[in-house]
């Protein structure tokens, strides 16, 4: 009787005991970084004069009161949001087409997933190239077109330069919203389809009808890991535009690393970087609510479809 006790205890205690080594390293990497850099974020640390000095909500008011920061929180909710829209809805087009049988789609997917396999700072430098106000080939392909009269500065001008950055945003984003998309099209029950082929709904009905319900989910968690991602880059646009023309490109991730390793001001950036963690907090339980509604409006329909 003892001894099954014992064992008893033991089997409860064994899963914390096997996850205590992961719980450990998982505090020394996220969690200490975290709260270093909130409490950083109420001194005028500098890595110039590297002392602690408190300040309080000095930084926050600063921060909060500066038109700069509203500006740069614009620029990255607008460009970051509008590139993720482009970016689902052509990952959605690429991914219906090869979710069809037609010659060489093997040959396409490929060549569609060499986009995500190209090294950002190499893409960037390539479209920095294309986006070049004299020898770009951007600018020759549309002055070719007639739908420019001159040759654009793309990189030198504020909404040309915004235009840019959500054009090499969206393209390099649709390698992985056309993969988790092509996924979750082979979940969708192939009977409903026909069934529903056979009942005369055409392309267009079946696709809001029976294809959006079952894959709405993951386009909800791809747009949502998109923008994280993308809140987080500083490659691409401190390439393109080193966040110019004055501030028109500059999201947050560019405007913490300016703060803390130009203006030398990490207590400052640390406030910037609080903000902004903040926000995609709140970003986060929306969207989880969301896709969790999504989820239980699916299954229902998955129900009332299996019981019809």
């Amino acid at each position: 009787m003892i001894r099954s006790s014992l064992l008893q205890r033991q089997n409860r205690f064994l899963p914390y005991a096997l996850l205590t080594p992961a719980l450990i390293i998982g505090a020394a990497v996220l969690a200490y970084p975290l709260i270093n850099g909130v409490l950083l974020s109420f001194t005028e640390f500098s890595l110039i004069f590297p002392r602690y000095s408190w300040a309080g909500f000095e930084n926050y008011r600063r921060l909060l009161s500066s038109s700069v920061y509203w500006e740069v929180f614009g620029n990255s909710i607008t460009i970051i949001f509008i590139s993720v829209t482009v970016q689902m809805l052509l990952g959605l087009c690429v991914s219906l087409i090869l979710n069809s049988r037609f010659p060489g789609r093997n040959i396409f997917r490929s060549f569609i997933f060499l986009i995500w396999v190209i090294p950002e700072i190499v893409a960037a430098l390539l479209w920095m190239i294309m986006f070049n106000s004299e020898y770009g080939i951007i600018n020759h392909i549309l002055y070719s077109l007639g739908i420019i009269e001159e040759f654009v500065i793309w990189l030198g001008l504020p909404n040309p330069a915004r235009a840019a950055v959500i054009i090499v945003y969206s393209w390099r984003g649709i390698p992985f919203f056309m993969v988790m998309i092509l996924a979750a099209l082979q979940t969708v029950p192939k009977e409903i389809n026909d069934a529903a082929r056979i009942d005369g709904a055409n392309a267009v009905q079946r696709f809001f009808a029976i294809i959006l319900p079952f894959i709405k989910d993951i386009l909800l968690l791809c747009g949502l890991l998109s923008i994280v991602r993308l809140f987080q880059d500083v490659t691409q646009i401190f390439i393109l535009t080193n966040g110019g023309p004055v501030y028109s490109t500059t999201t947050l991730a560019v405007h913490v690393y300016k703060t803390a390793f130009v203006g030398f001001q990490t207590g400052t950036a640390a406030a910037v970087g609080v903000t902004w963690l903040i926000f995609l907090f709140i970003l986060s339980i929306f969207y989880i609510r969301l896709v969790t509604g999504v989820c239980q409006a699916t299954c229902r329909l998955k129900l009332l479809n299996l019981r019809n």
